[in-house]
């Protein structure tokens, strides 16, 4: 596949019509930004932790469509619209990502329809050689 782009969707979480869930170009998986509905869900749960699993949980599921998993993540970004809640989230985040964690950016951003937080993601698939 070398040079060439794959642009994938999973089933499992919610459609974005103006995106790909993640584009693949040869070992390199670009995850679009992830959040905490499920399909069919117009409001993110009440609790900030439920937002926080799900989005992650999304994450995964566009990551195994593409054939990667978690513990291909090289970078991850969380965006959260207030960050005094980064130390929920970071109680979250130590329980998903044991040693080795993959490099991380925590930035606050304004974010759409009430969400609280959003995740994208960078991963690298080995070679099967590898």
């Amino acid at each position: 596949m070398s040079g060439q782009l794959e642009y994938i969707n999973s089933d499992e979480v919610p459609e974005v019509p103006p995106l790909s869930h993640a584009v693949r170009y040869d070992n390199f998986v670009f995850v679009s930004g992830q959040v905490g509905l499920q399909i069919g869900e117009s409001k993110p749960p009440e609790s900030f932790t439920d937002e926080v699993v799900r989005a992650f949980t999304s994450l995964e599921q566009v990551l195994e469509a593409s054939g990667a998993t978690q513990k291909h993540i090289i970078k991850i970004t969380c965006y959260l619209s207030d960050i005094s809640d980064r130390d929920e989230l970071n109680d979250v985040y130590l329980q998903l990502f044991p040693e080795p964690r993959p490099a991380r950016t925590t930035v606050q951003v304004g974010l759409a329809h009430g969400l609280r937080f959003e995740v994208d993601a960078i991963a690298a698939i080995q070679d099967q050689a590898s």
